[in-house]
């Protein structure tokens, strides 16, 4: 009995954690859209993930070009001259653009791959 009353404390500690760990997490992914009842939305819909994509988005662009690929990276990666600032400039323009138009990383990404014929 006595180990019980030991166990007991932690046990319960453990079950209300894994709960609302279980929650926090559903609740920033999902619902996908907005739920409505009665002709209202409800409160914390959709999730903070699918409501706040475009920022997301936006910021995780902006830290890849300003910290994980700068232009000094590139220009040594890129061995011609000619290439190295026609690629460069290119990359960058594209980048403002995407940061300030609705297309997401993944769309401005793949305009750089060929379709496969």
């Amino acid at each position: 009995m006595f180990v019980l009353k030991l166990i007991a404390g932690p046990l319960i500690g453990a079950l209300i954690g894994y709960l609302t760990n279980y929650i926090a997490v559903k609740m920033l992914f999902r619902p996908h859209r907005p739920v409505f009842l009665f002709g209202h939305r409800l409160p914390f819909t959709p999730g903070m993930i699918p409501k706040r994509k475009n920022e997301l988005a936006a910021a995780v662009g902006s830290a890849i070009g300003d910290v994980l690929l700068t232009k000094k990276d590139l220009a040594q990666a890129i061995p011609s001259e000619s290439i190295k600032g026609a690629i460069t400039e290119d990359l960058w323009r594209r980048f403002e653009e995407s940061k300030e138009s609705s297309v997401s990383v993944g769309q401005t990404i793949t305009s750089y791959i060929p379709e496969e014929r």
